[in-house]
C-alpha cells in the first residue's frame, strides 16, 4: 500500500484491517520500538517495505494488539506521534549540593523548581 508520510509517498506493506484511508502512525527504516526492535527497510512478499504501520502495543501505549492504531483525522501527517497525541515530557537533570537538605525530598524540589 503507499502511505503518505507528510514529506513524500513510500509503499508499506501491512495486512490493514481498515476498509477507509486513516491517520495512523509509521515507523520508518532507523526507528526502535519501545521493545527494542529496530525497523529496516524489507522485502515482504515480493513487495518492498519502507518501514511499518505501527499498533497500540508495538509502541507501548497500550495493550491492543489486535490492527494498527487508528489517530484522529486532524492529525498532521509527518509529525511525531508524541507531539500528536501530547505525550511530550520535559526532563530535569538536578544536582542537589550538600548545603540543600530541604531539596532531598520530591516537595522539596518541587517548591524550588516552582519558584523558577
Amino acid at each position: 500500500m503507499s502511505v503518505d508520510i507528510g514529506s513524500e509517498v513510500v509503499s508499506i506493506v501491512c495486512e490493514l484491517q481498515h476498509s477507509k484511508l486513516s491517520v495512523c502512525p509509521r515507523a520508518l527504516p532507523g526507528s526502535v520500538l519501545p521493545s527494542g526492535a529496530r525497523i529496516e527497510r524489507a522485502e515482504i512478499r515480493g513487495e518492498s517495505s519502507v518501514g511499518m504501520l505501527c499498533s497500540e502495543f508495538e509502541l507501548g501505549l497500550g495493550e491492543d494488539a489486535a490492527g494498527i492504531m487508528i489517530l484522529p483525522e486532524n492529525g498532521r501527517l509527518g509529525q511525531p506521534i508524541s507531539a500528536e497525541l501530547a505525550l511530550e515530557d520535559s526532563v530535569f537533570d538536578i544536582s542537589i549540593t550538600p548545603n540543600r537538605g530541604d531539596c532531598l525530598s520530591i516537595l522539596g524540589l518541587a517548591r524550588e523548581v516552582a519558584a523558577f
